[in-house]
């Protein structure tokens, strides 16, 4: 019953193609995922301090939206992108899904 709707997942899955670690545009969508986690890292603290206020979702709502669909994107650019391991560039989307 479910055979064909994972053979169809599966094709479209197959069709997205791999990104590699060294490409240009992969290393800037790192720092800017990177800006975003130091986002969270510096506000969940303050929200955590600071219990009768909520800085996140009421004074800094349009930037945390923001942030956090930067790290979705991260996520869905994370499972389709190649890894290093021991020297050698990892491909298999097995294995990038397990990392």
């Amino acid at each position: 019953m479910f055979k064909p709707f994972v053979e169809c997942l599966s094709h479209y899955i197959m069709a997205i193609p791999i990104l590699y670690p060294e490409n240009r545009r992969i290393i800037i969508w790192d720092i800017i995922a990177i800006l975003s986690k130091l986002y969270f890292l510096y506000l969940i603290p303050l929200e955590l301090a600071w219990t009768n206020q909520s800085l996140m979702f009421n004074r800094y709502y349009t930037p945390t939206i923001i942030m956090l669909i930067i790290l979705f994107f991260d996520f869905l650019i994370g499972l389709n992108t190649a890894y290093y391991n021991a020297g050698s560039l990892i491909i298999d989307r097995v294995d990038i899904f397990k990392h």
